[in-house]
């Protein structure tokens, strides 16, 4: 039950989002590169640093080690017991869209 728990909350967080930049006029901000999983190239929701150094959304990377050992992104070998939590990637995700809103926020009101 928890994963799905973790996944609404997910999704919630990011329907604010949304809502907080459509109401700043932007809608069409898109989220960085690197807030995106290389392999599935979708926003993470819980990022983990891999052994090759790299950032990928855990259940992607949990699906790719029952299938190979191989690092899509360097080919070396992956070890299976290092998957690091990015805390701070994690909180940039979800911090950066409401940070820009704030931002654009101040600037209109300040008559910028």
């Amino acid at each position: 039950l928890r994963p799905y728990q973790d996944r609404l909350n997910f999704v919630q967080q990011l329907e604010k989002s949304q809502q907080c930049l459509h109401s700043v006029g932007l809608q069409d901000w898109k989220p960085p590169d690197a807030f995106c999983c290389p392999v599935t190239m979708e926003l993470m929701r819980d990022p983990v640093v891999a052994s090759d150094g790299f950032t990928y959304e855990r259940d992607t990377l949990v699906k790719l080690l029952t299938t190979t050992r191989c690092s899509p992104l360097t080919r070396e070998t992956l070890n299976r017991q290092i998957m690091v939590p990015n805390i701070n990637l994690k909180k940039r995700i979800r911090d950066l869209p409401h940070e820009i809103c704030d931002f654009v926020s101040k600037k209109r009101s300040r008559g910028e």
